[in-house]
């Protein structure tokens, strides 16, 4: 059986070179350059993997790869774990297009400041926040932007998941912005169990109190000037809000 750690946007990969050193045979690819969709990213993965069974993990925009990918090989896949992620989508292109101008216009470090760095929580250790920052600044803008026009095409996978025979875990924290707990919670479905973990980590809002929400395994574009991007963008308090309408 195999491990996939599937990253988080605005990441790559080396969001997880603090865990693969555990977990030597885990595969952890940089998705961006795997295609133009979370399908194309899915079947990229697969087609790496060759038959193998696989646990996948997944962090926002991972999480929703990984839903992908159960989705094109549900036999093949016995269980994913989300963290930040949900299995419902609530689309809003124009959002999309404001972050994509934002980039294009403004650059990574603008777009951090505005969309990204406000989704950690107001406790979040000033170490892992710079060291996220970092690499947020070290990916290339059209890999950023190929992947915040991932999100919003993504497929809602709630009906597949609610059918689904594998095991799925949902990892979120209690100050969680977007998607909220109980939104993240609800991609378990009725047969669900959820717990508080005291545990500290370092997810896209670090947070001393995490819910684990758990499912045994059962039998033309819009556009936005850049006047109404910089009034978004300007609204502090709904800066991690307007981007998690991605999410």
């Amino acid at each position: 059986m195999r491990l996939v750690l599937l990253h988080a946007l605005p990441f790559d990969k080396r969001m997880w070179d603090t865990t693969q050193p555990l977990l030597s045979d885990a595969l952890a690819p940089t998705l961006y350059g795997l295609g133009h969709s979370l399908q194309e990213w899915a079947v990229a993965v697969l087609d790496h993997c060759e038959g193998e069974e696989l646990i996948v993990v997944g962090s926002s925009v991972g999480g929703s790869c990984a839903l992908e990918i159960a989705r094109a090989s549900p036999d093949q896949v016995r269980g994913i774990v989300l963290v930040g992620a949900k299995a419902s989508v609530r689309r809003d292109p124009v959002a999309r297009e404001v972050i994509v101008r934002a980039l294009q216009d403004d650059g990574i470090h603008a777009a951090w400041d505005w969309y990204w760095a406000p989704l950690f929580s107001s406790t979040a250790d000033a170490e892992t926040l710079a060291a996220a920052r970092r690499l947020a600044l070290e990916q290339d803008v059209d890999d950023l932007i190929r992947g915040v026009r991932a999100l919003p095409d993504r497929r809602d996978q709630a009906e597949f998941v609610s059918a689904w025979a594998g095991h799925l875990v949902v990892v979120s924290g209690a100050r969680d912005r977007t998607p909220t707990p109980a939104a993240a919670a609800a991609s378990v479905g009725e047969g669900g169990m959820s717990t508080w973990l005291s545990k500290t980590a370092a997810t896209t809002s670090p947070s001393k109190d995490l819910t684990c929400s758990m499912r045994s395994s059962r039998t033309r574009s819009p556009t936005c000037s850049r006047r109404d991007r910089k009034r978004i963008s300007i609204r502090a308090s709904r800066r991690a809000l307007f981007f998690g309408e991605l999410l």
